[in-house]
Formats: structure tokens, C-alpha cells, sequence
């Protein structure tokens, strides 16, 4: 075996007991989380095909697989991420329609493949997978863009900065791996897998370290059908009725299993709402500008889902409202109390940006904060 041929083999080694070890401890860490839980998919498949390529090229004197067959399961990779990508952005999951449109394609082109194992039309593949990946990764930038619009604060707005340069990176990956197929060197295929370690290892600590969080990203949902439309809700996935609970009163109006269960989630939602509201007040988590749900969620020991669906569905609000209602109630604190200036108090109430600041205020209160402290002079010199 030549020194190339050898290394090839270690990094492909590598590769695949980083996928897979990976792959395990996102899906552990993951807890309900679909965005971890695709990821963590995504990663499995990248290192069952290390595998598959290691034991087909370097193991087996006939091999397991096609060289035409792994390269299309490769290719299943590209609508997983750009499902994920999507999911991540809008903070929901997309319709089960919509995946199953996003696969099947590429299903498809694996059987027509095993009928027919014909190299031209594995190149046409090639080139309409590149395609499907640029549509794809350009129509997710504008869209991004589209709602950022609705976003200035400082971390949301970092959070789309860290989701574009992660979009581009992976597009950019699989681009590379496109023509390394392509040209087929051997050392051209030793420079990209460590790249796609380094792209995924990147990704891996942006999503445990919540810098690619909208606040409404880790919120469960569950589909009526195959074809039906997404219903949100706040029922954890172990704790949902079954369908023998789905029953309504009987005769003698005595309590339904469905009402005894709706009941626990208020007490459970209720009950965590004000572990929330002691734990907010005692540490004064609002005063971190770079707050999030992962880390609020940290703080109070439990799942961030449970954190953001209680405060979306529970409490009716945002993540950013109720953390600027503290903030807010703070700088009013320190506008009666102290004489420092508007710049200082905003940036000492948690604020990353005078016009957040101003806006919040303006919205919690209903007037400005130099109305509001002019107003409690003029009243403390009346009495």
C-alpha cells in the first residue's frame, strides 16, 4: 500500500469514529429536540458511509457496494442538511410532505441506479444534486435575510450571522466533495475529509452552545397525518394522551383522563413559570446581555424545551419580551434612584443597543425613558 493510500485510510478512519461517536452523543444530548435529533441523523449517515467506503475499497476483495451506490447514499446527506438548515431558520418543523418531496428524488435516483448502472447518468445526478444544493442554500439566504428584518437585537442578530456562515460553509463542503468526485485524486480526497470534520465539529459546538438558537428553535411539535399540517404543543412527547385518553366526559360529568392531564401541565408549566420568575429576580440573569434560552434553561436545570414553550405558549410571549420586561423594570429602578446617564443604565439593565433599549422601554412603559425620569421629578418636587 502506498504512503497516500495509507493515509487516506487513517483519515477515513478518523472521519468515521468521529461521525458516528459524534452522531451517539448528539442523540443522547439531544433529550426532544428534533434540530439535535436530525443532526445527530446527518452525522450517523456520514459515518456509515466512512465505513461503507473503508470496508468496500480496503477490506473486501469484492466490494459490498457499487462505487455508483455509496456515492448516492453520500448524496442523501445534501436534502437531511437542507431540511435541518430550514427547520433550524424558522424555528419549526417542515411538513412531512415537504421532506418526503426533498428525498424522494433522490431515492429515486438510487433505484433507477441498481436497475441500471449506468456512469452517465450517475454524472447527471451529480451535476442535478449541485444544482438542487445551490437552489436550495440561495432561496435559505433570502429567506434569512426576509427575517432579519424583524430582528435587531444584538444576539438574534449574531445568531443569523453564525447560521449564514455555517450554511455556506456546509454548501461549500459539499461542493468540495462534488469535485473531488470529479477530478478523483487521492490526495484531493485526503484534504476534504479533514475539512468535513472541521465543518461538522464547528457546527456541533454552535449547537450546544446555543449560538444558533431563534428562541423558538427547540419547540416540539406533532402532525395530525402524513399530509396534514403541523399543531404545536406544550405536552411533552412521553406525557401525550393516547388515544384511549382522547375521550370526552362520560354520562355523570365526572373529570376526563384528558382533563386530569391538562390540569398536570398547567400545575407543571405554572410551577416551573415561577421557578423561572425566583430565579430571574434572585440572580439576575437579565443582565447578561448575551442571555439565552440554552443558558436560562441551564440555570434552571431542566430542558430548554420546557423553557421555550413556557414562555411562547405558556405566558404568551418571546424570549426577548419577558427577559426586556425585567430589564426594563430595572432601568426604571435605576432612572428614579440614581443620576447616571441613559447610556450607562441601558447598558447596566442588559441592553445591547440604546435603540433595543429605548424601543423596550417605550413599549413596557409608554414613554421614553427621559419622559419617565422627568415625569418623577416633577412629581417628587410637587409633593
Amino acid at each position: 500500500m502506498q504512503t497516500i493510500d495509507l493515509l487516506l485510510l487513517i483519515m477515513r478512519v478518523v472521519a468515521m469514529c468521529f461521525f458516528i461517536i459524534e452522531a451517539l452523543q448528539i442523540m443522547i444530548y439531544s433529550g426532544t429536540s428534533r434540530i439535535y435529533r436530525s443532526f445527530g441523523g446527518i452525522q450517523l449517515l456520514m459515518g456509515g458511509g466512512f465505513l461503507l467506503t473503508i470496508i468496500s475499497e480496503y477490506f473486501s476483495s469484492t466490494p459490498l457496494v457499487y462505487v455508483g451506490h455509496l456515492n448516492l447514499l453520500w448524496n442523501l446527506t445534501v436534502p437531511a442538511i437542507v431540511v435541518m438548515l430550514y427547520e433550524l431558520l424558522k424555528g419549526k418543523r417542515m411538513k412531512k410532505r415537504y421532506v418526503f418531496l426533498n428525498f424522494v428524488f433522490f431515492i429515486l435516483f438510487f433505484l433507477v441506479y441498481s436497475v441500471n448502472n449506468n456512469q452517465d447518468f450517475l454524472d447527471i445526478v451529480k451535476y442535478l444534486t449541485l444544482t438542487y444544493s445551490t437552489i436550495a442554500t440561495i432561496s435559505l439566504q433570502l429567506m434569512m435575510m426576509k427575517k432579519l428584518k424583524h430582528h435587531d437585537v444584538v444576539s438574534e442578530k449574531r445568531a443569523y450571522m453564525w447560521f449564514v456562515i455555517v450554511m455556506w460553509v456546509m454548501y461549500v463542503a459539499l461542493l468540495g466533495r462534488f469535485v473531488v468526485s470529479f477530478v478523483d485524486y487521492q490526495l484531493a480526497r485526503l484534504i476534504i475529509i479533514p475539512i468535513l470534520i472541521a465543518v461538522y465539529a464547528v457546527v456541533s459546538f454552535l449547537l450546544r452552545h446555543g449560538l444558533l438558537d431563534f428562541h423558538s428553535l427547540q419547540r416540539e411539535e406533532v402532525v395530525d397525518d402524513f399530509w396534514g399540517d403541523v399543531i404545536p404543543t406544550t405536552i411533552p412527547a412521553d406525557k401525550r394522551p393516547t388515544d384511549e385518553a382522547e375521550t370526552l366526559e362520560d354520562e355523570d360529568n365526572t373529570p376526563t383522563e384528558q382533563n386530569e392531564y391538562v390540569q398536570e401541565q398547567l400545575l407543571f408549566f405554572g410551577n416551573l413559570a415561577r421557578q423561572l420568575n425566583e430565579l430571574m429576580e434572585s440572580k439576575q440573569l437579565y443582565l447578561n446581555p448575551d442571555l439565552t434560552v440554552a443558558a436560562l434553561s441551564t440555570e434552571l436545570g431542566t430542558n430548554r424545551t420546557y423553557v421555550s414553550n413556557l414562555i411562547n405558549q405558556f405566558l404568551r410571549t418571546t424570549f426577548s419580551a419577558y427577559v426586556n420586561a425585567y430589564r426594563v423594570k430595572h432601568a426604571k429602578n435605576l432612572l428614579l434612584e440614581t443620576d447616571d446617564t441613559i447610556e450607562d443604565i441601558f447598558q447596566a439593565s442588559g441592553f445591547q443597543s440604546r435603540t433595543t433599549f429605548w424601543r423596550a422601554f417605550a413599549q413596557e412603559v409608554g414613554c421614553t425613558p427621559k419622559e419617565f425620569r422627568r415625569k418623577a421629578m416633577m412629581e417628587e418636587m410637587e409633593e
